[in-house]
């Protein structure tokens, strides 16, 4: 039986600091090697912040793009990033240099938005989806296009698997599957059908976010499970599948419809997932949930509207982008000189406690 209070009382983090990006970010994940946080911005730049000392210290911003950055995978050789935007343009580019040119440069590999970007585990090669209804797989050295997956529908996330040579689609219409590669052969599907609903003339819901245990047993889908068209409204659900059979193992619900959208999944390395939520305006939260449990172990209220969440190398340090209190998203609020206030992004870092010495059994583990 999983001890959810035992699970909190060791790993509840606590917000230690914060820095506000000038926009609104789309994502943020610390590299590879610890040292740097990297985000992409609704303004198509690349934010970077050094974190080796007591602050985060802002690096140059990096101007590769002219959309939306809403897609990043981090390679540790070379400190290398990938980078994707709304427009369909992918870059690979050196994160830790001062000023970063292309190592290379596609402006069309995708016809429009690319939603993700995920690196397989060996590094060699990566794969993008987007609204084009296609997943890509690259050569991560070059560039060179390896294979396409046409897809019916618009293509929200991806995900390899840790071990297998296997690549896992979610879409908008709540379709998941799993693909083996390089023959690019449907596996299985798994049944999301829920997170989608056709409203009057709207398709509401889909699939915002995926992620597989490390040991490749469990996959975990979210989404919303839509009440209504117009302003969304739903409860935001994660569904953990059997990632062989492609059973249904379990559903949670992470809270009210107002909430709406788990929008980013990460396993820590002691077995449990990190989650944020997202949506109306000023509403989000992080959650620590037990794969085996029906309820999280952990969730906070104060992060405004969380976007993403990133596990440093060490597993005690998180990063969470969220967006500002006070929101502005109907234009209405103006400053003192009448002018529109936009949106930007803080970035929470939180710290999870140091293991007490000669702790007993991990609480995170299966009982």
């Amino acid at each position: 039986m999983i001890d959810n209070e035992a699970l909190k009382q060791r790993y509840e983090p606590a917000v230690v600091q914060s820095v506000n990006a000038q926009r609104q970010l789309l994502t943020a994940r610390f590299s590879p090697c610890g040292r740097f946080v990297i985000a992409g911005g609704f303004d198509g730049v690349i934010n970077r912040w050094d974190i080796a000392g007591d602050e985060p210290a802002a690096m140059p911003p990096v101007n590769l793009h002219h959309a939306w950055v809403d897609g990043l995978a981090l390679k540790k050789e070379r400190d290398i990033a990938f980078t994707a935007d709304s427009w369909g343009t992918l870059v690979c580019w050196p994160y830790a240099d001062d000023s970063p040119q292309p190592i290379w440069r596609n402006e069309q590999a995708h016809d429009g938005w690319i939603r993700r970007i995920a690196l397989r585990p060996d590094g060699m090669q990566i794969a993008t989806c987007g609204t084009d209804r296609a997943v890509r797989i690259w050569s991560s050295a070059d560039g060179a296009p390896l294979l396409t997956l046409p897809h019916e529908h618009d293509v929200a996330v991806i995900a390899w698997h840790p071990t297998e040579p296997v690549l896992v689609t979610g879409s908008a219409y709540g379709e998941v599957v799993a693909w083996s590669l390089p023959d690019g052969k449907e596996l299985r599907r798994y049944d999301a059908a829920q997170l989608f609903l056709e409203h009057r003339l709207q398709e509401v819901g889909g699939i915002r976010s995926i992620a597989l245990s490390d040991d490749g047993r469990l996959l975990v889908i979210g989404g919303t499970v839509p009440k209504n068209g117009g302003n969304v409204q739903g409860v935001p659900t994660l569904l953990l599948f059997d990632f062989q059979t492609g059973e249904l193992h379990r559903t949670v619900e992470l809270g009210k419809t107002s909430v709406v959208y788990p929008t980013d999944l990460a396993f820590h390395p002691d077995g449990f997932l990190a989650a944020t939520v997202s949506g109306n305006p000023g509403t989000g939260k992080l959650v620590f949930l037990h794969p085996e449990s029906d309820q999280p172990f952990f969730e906070t209220n104060t992060l405004s509207n969380c976007h993403t969440v990133s596990l440093h190398p060490d597993g005690r340090r998180l990063v969470v982008n969220s967006t500002n209190t006070g929101s502005n998203g109907n234009g209405r609020n103006l400053d003192e000189n009448g002018n529109y206030v936009g949106n930007f992004s803080p970035l929470h870092f939180l710290s999870i406690p140091e293991e007490p010495a000669g702790a007993a059994e991990d609480p995170a583990a299966d009982s």
